[in-house]
């Protein structure tokens, strides 16, 4: 048998991690595949406050960015009016090959209401509307509905201590069907995350109920016509972010577990249709995290997305895990140069078993903060400023009880005139092609790969290898070997089962990650 020495990148799909945006604070909230093979991605772009002589104003603007499926920009467009702050939190293609944005706006004395804009294929846009009440609202999620029309979720507040879930139902031009207000308190302050119409017509939302006394994540569902037919609160998950109905009927949420007197972890509830609980699971670590997102991936597993404490400091990278159809783990990564801020607010599978996530990053050198924008590849690796984490999971006890709502109805919805620009520039920050060629300086080579007894070593430059670790894909040591001199290392692999794995090895100067393929051997 004859095996060749290669770099990881041989075996790697196409990755890329990508800052977009200005010399303002710039953040992605959400991200879809586009109907024409592309993708696109929604959040916001800032400008620095100026003084016009009697006032500050702060300037900021929804911001839609497509790119292919390399990472390479279509276009770029900043969406708003002039001299006033717009965010876009969710974005989702339509069936004419547009997108639709949902977010919030600023009104007067730094209110906000609710912003709903429809898009062409170009990011152009063909409408907008505001929602709002007195006080503060803001949408969270919007999804195109059967009949053509678009659902929102959000919430609305008029005192610093209450809020209320919003849900509310427009058709294909913008103009409600109809809305509701749910109160579970008085004194409460509740809001919705998620939304989204499932199989048989009818919307299941996720969210959050707190009083003083407890908090807990909020499910709840809704008839085609808004009715509420059940509500469950989750004390255990403290909030819930995102839902995603699953190839059997049922439905899986992520949260937030918060606990003063540990780290925060990730929260997934699988349920079936009828929102009675299948299991459980608890994602923490060494650090705090977050979440952001749930989507069922094309095997009946789940990907995970957020933030999490970064092992260099006070910082967080951006976080993706992936389990199966039970809730084990089976990979779980890290993203960011460490000197900052990353976060992964939506993720997205990719045909090739990869996943896009759209986030923010810090220190790429457009701004304070930028647009982020990478793809994995199907072990969720991109390939450089990555880590794979450790994660503990668990069962949690949960305690689930039924929600009395207060409902109501009743919101202002106006047009606005928006508009569209090409606005910001890109930079990439490490981009892997499916194939290396073999001079390249960044590669780490391996010899064999696939391998099925033993493998040797050797980093850019034959400087040397101190240490190797080789990894499952959970970030649990199988193997490790040091030394002391010698431009390459060798380690024994044949009592590792068949599979992937990741290779660590030092140098000196610095860390590399690459993947490891082990084949069945002649045993």
């Amino acid at each position: 048998m004859i095996s060749l020495a290669v770099p990881l990148g041989s075996f790697a799909q196409s990755t890329f991690q990508k800052a977009c945006g200005s010399t303002g604070n710039d953040e992605a909230g959400a991200t879809v595949l586009t109907n024409d093979g592309a993708i696109a991605s929604a959040g916001v772009t800032s400008h620095p406050a100026f003084w016009t002589g009697d006032i500050w104003v702060y300037d900021a603007d929804m911001y839609l960015v497509k790119t292919t499926m390399e990472g390479d920009d279509i276009w770029k467009q900043r969406i708003g009016s002039p001299n006033r702050a717009e965010k876009a939190t969710s974005l989702a293609k339509t069936a004419d090959g547009g997108f639709i944005l949902c977010g919030l706006g600023t009104v007067v004395s730094n209110e906000t209401e609710m912003l709903l804009v429809k898009t062409d294929s170009l990011g152009q846009v063909t409408w907008a509307k505001s929602a709002g009440r007195p006080g503060y609202d803001a949408a969270r999620q919007v999804q195109q509905t059967s009949d053509g029309g678009y659902v929102v979720a959000g919430f609305h507040t008029d005192t610093i201590n209450s809020g209320a879930i919003c849900i509310l139902k427009f058709d294909e031009n913008g103009d409600t069907v109809w809305t509701r207000i749910f109160n579970s308190d008085g004194v409460a302050f509740d809001e919705a995350n998620s939304v989204q119409q499932n199989s048989d017509g009818d919307y299941v939302i996720t969210g959050s109920v707190s009083n003083a006394v407890s908090a807990g994540l909020c499910f709840m569902k809704l008839s085609n016509n808004g009715s509420l037919l059940w509500a469950k609160s989750f004390e255990g998950g403290n909030d819930g972010q995102s839902i995603c109905q699953t190839q059997d009927g049922g439905y899986a949420i992520l949260g937030t577990h918060y606990d003063p007197a540990s780290e925060n972890g990730l929260y997934l509830i699988r349920t079936t249709a009828l929102g009675d609980t299948v299991w459980t699971r608890m994602y923490g670590g060494p650090e705090w995290a977050y979440a952001h997102c749930v989507i069922e991936s094309s095997d009946g597993g789940f990907v995970l997305s957020g933030g999490i404490g970064s092992s260099a400091g006070q910082a967080e990278d951006a976080y993706l895990l992936k389990t199966d159809s039970v809730g084990s783990l089976i990979w779980s990564w890290s993203y960011g140069a460490g000197w900052g801020n990353d976060i992964a607010s939506s993720a997205i599978e990719m045909a090739d078993g990869g996943v896009v996530a759209a986030g923010l990053t810090y220190g790429t050198g457009l701004g304070s903060f930028d647009f982020f924008l990478l793809r994995t590849d199907s072990s969720g690796s991109t390939g450089c400023n990555e880590q794979v984490v450790e994660v503990l999971s668990s069962v949690p006890p949960v305690t689930i009880s039924d929600i009395v709502f207060e409902v109501t109805s009743g919101f202002n919805v106006d047009s606005l005139s928006f508009a569209a620009t090409s606005f910001g520039t890109s930079a990439p920050i490490c981009l892997t092609t499916a194939t290396h060629e073999a001079n390249d300086d960044s590669a780490i080579f391996i010899y064999p790969n696939p391998a099925s007894e033993r493998i040797t070593i050797s980093t850019p430059g034959n400087l040397g290898v101190w240490s190797c670790e080789i990894l499952d894909l959970n970030g649990k040591v199988l193997l490790q070997e040091r030394t002391s001199s010698g431009p390459t290392l060798s380690i024994q692999v044949e009592s590792l089962d068949p599979g992937s794995y990741v290779v660590k090895a030092i140098d000196g100067h610095r860390t590399y990650y690459a993947k490891l393929i082990v084949q069945p051997g002649w045993r």
